[in-house]
């Protein structure tokens, strides 16, 4: 072998170590990066929490007093009834419950025609949850 041969090494262990250390450390903040933000996603789904205290159905309205009892404020968008939906106009925002832990349930009124029969009622909030699903009988 010739001497130039024997003189090219690989890189250095401490380049390498370098290397190695900086390719770990970014998988790292990229995988905790990740974690976090779908955690933090998961969590503000997990505090929406409502319950449906009254439902009154009449031939031309469904007045519903639900509660806001999950980790703040909540912001409902829509309304499901027998497969139709009702968008509200502004959205209705129900105050958060850590705050006002007494807070009496709020009324939320869907217009429309309403005959007798069945109605499955589920309000929807900002983050696409399906909260407070009843069934009710109008006769």
């Amino acid at each position: 072998m010739s001497p130039d041969i024997k003189q090219k090494k690989g890189a250095s262990p401490i380049v390498s170590t370098l290397l190695l250390l900086g390719i770990t450390i970014f998988a790292m903040v990229s995988v905790v990066g990740y974690s976090t933000d779908i955690i933090a996603h998961q969590s503000a789904q997990m505090g929406e929490r409502l319950v449906v205290e009254k439902v009154f159905i009449e031939p031309t309205k469904i007045t519903m007093w639900v509660r806001n009892i999950g980790h703040g404020e909540l912001t409902i968008i829509e309304a499901l009834v027998n497969q139709t939906f009702y968008t509200f106009t502004p959205s209705i925002v129900l105050p958060s419950p850590e705050g006002n832990p007494s807070a009496t349930a709020e009324e939320i009124v869907i217009s429309g025609t309403f005959a007798p029969g069945l109605y499955q009622l589920c309000l929807f909030s900002s983050l696409s949850n399906k909260l407070g699903i009843v069934d009710v009988e109008y006769s």
